[in-house]
């Protein structure tokens, strides 16, 4: 009974004494249905401010979407929007290298007609081999002008594991980045495709342009001949267009590629907008791979959407994170994984707080790392979320709560919301079901499997899937909650009381 209130109780027993019969009856309703509720209307209350501010901003989120859906809105059109806009400003920063939005456009319109007078059309594939830079974002969005999918491959991979990913998107070109080329061509005679391969050298690598390879045409060549104008007559890439596909981790076996529209790409960038409160007066610090949701969706995105400066780097360092944090004069960092970890073993050093980061956003900062983490480098806020790339359970922290992922509003009964946790066998990952064949849900402190909603038409719920439509079924359930639902099985654990408190 200690979660019962009883200055609520006494509360609603005076009124009682004072007030007529019908409101009597009222109160004395009130009063049963608190303390047959009290445990649940308590969480309510003291959940409240949070789950205000979490539906204004998912509010915004989606009635900024229906307008982007509604102008039918893309990555690359609203590229080409900021660099009318603001042809000057940042867009991206590499290493010693500024990119104006109008590089970044321009190059995305030479991508476009190299490609185009190829023959490459919509519905075609390209993989991207590729180190992070820059030139990394302005080929995709240069391919998806021509309403052609980027496949966004890991690029660590080797013999196998890259041969698969090149094979299960069956590509009509192969783009790759100059030192990567010994990778690709390891594994050419193993596709099926025979898909041409491209060479191409980053702003960084230009020493590398007159080296060699063998079976490679050099992109770089036919780019120069290119003008960064828009192409006449092309029929622009539509928000529901399929744009890029980016791969699972391939932990559970080889990886995956995963679906990811416009839409979806958008609505991402929206969330990061939103719920980390992130302004055209921000930079954001990015060195994840852009070949993953996090940094090729969350830190980029709102740079080539939002007018949001980023810094790109070619891959992460711990004893470098906050000196570049300083030298850049970014306001908003990222992180996955151990990468806090890692951080907070380095040394003590005069950039620890010697830079102007307001917020750090990201997945995987651990209970025990995270206020230590805090006081350290002096973070103001973090914003700690989980979403799989190619799915619709997506759950952030907005208030900071330590050792949370986030949660689902306790103002909103059970039926209302699209997320849920359901009941099952811990050793095979199978879904419990009960004599009606409905699955069950877990009660505070049960362990069970995170699923989404799934409903087409909405960005926020709709299921794409992988390339593979036969994996793509596994990862649907149906008579979930009800006859003929159907959702999305994370495939991951999570502690409900987690979720709720």
């Amino acid at each position: 009974m200690d979660h019962i209130n009883y200055k609520v109780v006494f509360c609603l027993l005076g009124v009682i004494l004072v007030v007529g019969p019908w409101l009597q009856i009222f109160c004395l309703c009130a009063l049963a249905f608190y303390l047959w509720n009290a445990q649940k209307i308590s969480i309510i209350l003291r959940t409240l401010p949070r789950d205000l501010g979490f539906i204004t901003k998912l509010y915004r989120i989606i009635r900024k979407n229906q307008i982007l859906k509604r102008r039918n809105f893309t990555p690359a059109s609203m590229l080409s929007d900021l660099a009318a806009k603001y042809p000057e400003q940042p867009c991206f920063l590499f290493e010693d290298q500024v990119w104006s939005y109008k590089q970044v456009n321009e190059l995305s319109w030479r991508v476009a007609r190299v490609f185009h007078e190829r023959g490459y059309k919509r519905g075609d594939v390209v993989a991207l081999v590729s180190s992070n830079r820059p030139e990394y974002v302005a080929i995709w969005v240069g391919l998806s002008r021509l309403g052609v999918i980027t496949a966004l491959v890991n690029n660590t991979l080797r013999t196998i594991a890259l041969q698969h990913s090149l094979e299960v998107v069956k590509p009509k070109g192969v783009i790759v980045s100059a030192e990567l080329c010994p990778a690709v061509k390891e594994v050419e005679e193993d596709l099926s495709a025979k898909p041409t391969l491209f060479k191409f050298c980053g702003a960084d690598q230009q020493s590398q342009l007159e080296s060699p390879s063998i079976g490679f045409e050099l992109l770089n060549s036919a780019l120069d001949q290119q003008p960064g104008t828009p192409i006449i007559g092309l029929m622009p890439p539509s928000y529901k267009d399929e744009l890029i596909y980016i791969y699972t981790s391939g932990t559970t076996g080889l990886p995956k590629a995963a679906v990811l529209r416009s839409s979806r790409y958008l609505f991402g960038t929206l969330a990061a907008r939103y719920f980390a409160n992130i302004t055209k007066e921000d930079r954001i610090y990015n060195p994840l791979p852009l070949y993953h949701s996090a940094g090729g969706v969350v830190g980029v995105g709102p740079a080539i959407t939002m007018g949001v400066s980023c810094v790109i780097k070619s891959k992460f360092s711990a004893s470098k994170y906050f000196e570049d944090c300083a030298k850049y004069e970014c306001t908003v960092g990222q992180y996955i994984g151990e990468m806090c970890r890692y951080l907070l073993a380095t040394r003590p050093s005069e950039y620890d707080q010697k830079h102007k980061i307001r917020i750090m956003l990201g997945n995987g900062l651990k209970k025990n790392v995270w206020q230590s983490f805090v006081d350290r480098f002096n973070i103001n806020g973090i914003v700690e979320f989980y979403g799989a790339t190619e799915g619709n359970t997506n759950i952030v922290n907005i208030d900071g709560t330590v050792g949370a992922v986030g949660f689902q509003p306790r103002l909103l009964p059970d039926f209302l919301n699209p997320m849920g946790l359901i009941k099952v066998d811990e050793e095979t990952s199978e879904v419990l079901r009960g004599p009606d064949g409905l699955c069950f849900r877990c009660l505070p402190g049960e362990p069970g499997m995170f699923v989404g909603k799934i409903k087409e038409g909405d960005a926020t719920r709709e299921f794409h899937g992988y390339v593979d439509k036969k994996a793509s079924s596994k990862k649907v359930a149906t008579n979930v909650f009800k006859k003929n639902d159907k959702y999305f099985l994370s495939g991951m654990f999570w502690m409900w009381h987690i979720l709720n408190k």
